[in-house]
Parts: structure tokens; C-alpha cells; sequence
């Protein structure tokens, strides 16, 4: 595409089914335009995403 005289490419990456994502032995997750290394509970909680289970589908035990 041509914007302004200049080739635009425009590159469209989807959310994918299977988190989470590790690079070079960490995981991190996009926050708005940065990238930050996940913590414990943010890398279960992605992981349990990644299989469609979420904290709120199970019933404490008290």
C-alpha cells in the first residue's frame, strides 16, 4: 500500500491459541506498546488460558 508517496506494509499478528509463549526460556506478554517478562502467577494464569480453563470455573475449597 502507498501512503503519502511511501510503501506501507502492514502486518496483522493474531492472538494465538496456545500460551504461553516462551523465548529463550522466559515468557513475556505484550502491555500496550511494551513487552514485559511475565511472573509466576501471570504464567499460570496464561497457561491455564491456553487450554480455555480460567480461575473463575473452579469452586473453592474453604
Amino acid at each position: 500500500m502507498e501512503i503519502g508517496g511511501k510503501t506501507v506494509i502492514i502486518v496483522e499478528v493474531k492472538k494465538g491459541k496456545d500460551t504461553p509463549y516462551y523465548y529463550k526460556g522466559k515468557v513475556y506478554k505484550r502491555a500496550d506498546t511494551a513487552t514485559i517478562e511475565v511472573d509466576r502467577f501471570e504464567l499460570r494464569r496464561l497457561a491455564m488460558e491456553g487450554i480455555n480453563m480460567h480461575y473463575e470455573m473452579f469452586i473453592a475449597n474453604i
